[in-house]
């Protein structure tokens, strides 16, 4: 018994530095949110920020003087450039 426990103990220690040493996605440090799940990710987040400024033009926004309180400009930036090269 003694011999099987210590088998699954270091069966036990050896996933998870098998699970570390996996390749890591080349395109993923490509510049924030250029990875194409982030932009997936972040572009519903884009739309409703478009919305909300359109609505609420007194609030701080990404197209407004507030642009500087607002996280993620960067991004908004971004997206603004890709739909507008695309339409």
């Amino acid at each position: 018994m003694n011999r099987l426990s210590a088998l699954a103990i270091s069966v036990a220690l050896a996933i998870p530095s098998a699970a570390v040493a996996q390749p890591v996605d080349p395109e993923f440090g490509k510049g924030p949110g250029s990875h194409s799940i982030a932009n997936i990710l972040l572009f519903p987040l884009y739309l409703g920020a478009r919305i909300q400024a359109s609505m609420s033009p007194e609030k701080a926004s990404c197209w407004n003087d507030g642009a500087k309180d607002v996280a993620f400009c960067n991004y908004a930036e971004r997206a603004d450039d890709f739909i507008d090269n695309r339409l």
